[in-house]
């Protein structure tokens, strides 16, 4: 009811400037977000309380994704940089470097073991998460790149600029790895 003034059920304090992005993990149930004040904050659903603090960033937090297990969450900044974080451990597992510009949005495949990141730079880049590397960079426009996402059986990836345009491409998954 639009006419019902309606109260948050809980209110996450904790970071020393504005939050720029949100994600939510169901698998894990804990939502991540990310700040102004280049800190990321893990925080639990059940209890409500502020399980983790990841710092590292050195601009503002732009974006976050969790892994569909959980057990992985991205984070990206403003100067372009990547981190991948464990939910587990607490660990930086990878920086990711590649962009030239802001990563505004980043989207993990079904399977988790590739992220896409889009920036202003106007690239899309599919990463494979277990080495850490560019699988593959597609120049999606001449201007920024705004969102991404998976087709749901991970088989293809739909980006989205300030163009105006959709532009949707095939995703080539990681090799697996040997005896693995």
């Amino acid at each position: 009811d639009a006419n019902t003034a309606a109260a948050p059920i809980h209110v996450f304090d904790g970071h020393e400037s504005a939050v720029q992005a949100v994600a939510f993990s169901a698998a894990r149930r804990v939502i991540s977000s990310g700040s102004a004040d280049r800190s990321v904050k893990l925080w639990s659903i059940e209890t409500l309380d502020l399980e983790r603090t990841y710092r590292g960033h050195k601009d503002f937090v732009t974006a976050l994704a969790f892994s569909p297990d959980g057990r992985l969450l991205a984070s990206a900044s403003l100067d372009g940089g990547i981190r991948l974080w464990s939910t587990t451990s607490g660990r930086l597992q990878r920086m990711l470097n590649g962009h030239r510009d802001r990563v505004g949005a980043l989207a993990f495949s079904p399977r988790g073991d590739v992220l896409a990141s889009v920036s202003d730079d106007g690239q899309v880049r599919l990463w494979d998460t277990k080495r850490g590397r560019t699988m593959r960079t597609l120049v999606a426009a001449a201007g920024p790149i705004k969102t991404v996402a998976f087709q749901p059986d991970g088989r293809r990836i739909a980006a989205a600029g300030s163009d105006g345009i959709i532009r949707l491409w095939p995703v080539i998954a990681p090799l697996p790895r040997r005896g693995g």
